[in-house]
């Protein structure tokens, strides 16, 4: 009775592992068969519809790799048969057509000149297009908050030095026309006002030279001065000393003739300005003498 008890006590425990180690051979292989049609058929549908998923990337991509291979001409031809962009701006467009769109899509790289002028000149003239090939083609241009920021200026008191090296550079490509300017300056008149600036921290109305020093008067008018190219002219740094010599021997016609003499001698400094004397051209250096007023050099 004991020996056939322990028996099949023996032969439960051999089914259990041998039922166990199917289970566990199922669960190991993928390829092994569902237990019914359904199951079968939903895994099918699941197979199929990743296959079509995949099928649309890989033709998605083809596209995106055949536009990307397409020059500048081709988005501009794309834009114009969709109306996003009209012919003058197309025109004005054409320079930018040999523009290689590839370049556009490389992350982390910084853009060229090329690059920043025809997304400028886009978002400009037309911020439809702009956001259609950044968008829907997903063509890597700048965001617009980048074109924000490469058009701001310097609005404050004072020269503008992004101006002034821009200058620099225009008189170093050439210096037969931009060699020489010519100083054009007006005043506007201006309400007395004073207001707090949150992003600097200052007080805004006090007279401001440009040279952030805190002045207690309210300022009156703004001055403007503009600088215009010309072939032959008599600014220079002699003429900021003759006004600063006038101002200090207080005649009443150049008491208000510093802001003037300034600009001078700084635009003298970046632009490097002629004299142009009896047809030959003369380059006046910083020099100094003893001013009639009493222990006083002017330079």
């Amino acid at each position: 009775m004991n020996i056939e008890t322990t028996q099949a006590r023996g032969s439960a425990e051999e089914r259990s592992r041998l039922k166990e180690q199917r289970k566990q051979q199922a669960t190991e292989h993928s390829y092994a068969l569902p237990g019914s049609p359904e199951a079968l058929k939903a895994k099918l549908e699941a197979a199929s519809a990743r296959v079509r998923k995949l099928e649309r990337e890989k033709s998605n991509a083809l596209r995106r790799e055949k536009r990307a291979k397409n020059n500048m001409q081709a988005l501009l031809e794309e834009l114009k048969e969709k109306n996003l962009i009209n012919e003058e701006l197309k025109d004005k467009l054409e320079c930018y057509s040999d523009l290689p769109v590839h370049l556009l899509s490389k992350q982390g790289v910084e853009y060229t000149k090329a690059q920043r002028d025809f997304a400028l000149t886009l978002h400009l003239h037309g911020p439809k297009a702009y956001h259609y090939l950044r968008d829907t083609l997903h063509i890597h241009l700048p965001h617009p908050s980048s074109l924000q920021r490469w058009l701001a200026l310097d609005a404050r008191p004072g020269l503008n030095k992004m101006m002034l090296d821009m200058l620099e550079r225009r008189r170093q490509e050439d210096e037969d026309k931009y060699g020489c300017v010519t100083l054009m300056l007006d005043a506007m008149s201006i309400k007395k006002h004073v207001q707090h600036d949150p992003q600097t921290q200052t007080m805004l109305g006090y007279v401001d030279m440009g040279d952030r020093l805190n002045e207690t008067d309210l300022a009156t008018e703004a001055l403007v001065f503009m600088v215009v190219s010309l072939a032959a002219q008599t600014l220079n740094n002699s003429v900021a000393v003759a006004l600063r010599t006038l101002q200090d021997l207080d005649y009443a016609e150049f008491r208000d003739s510093e802001a003037t003499s300034e600009f001078i001698k700084k635009l003298d400094k970046h632009q490097g300005v002629l004299v142009k004397s009896q047809g030959v051209l003369a380059r006046f250096e910083d020099g100094g003498w003893q001013a009639p007023l009493p222990n006083k050099e002017v330079f």
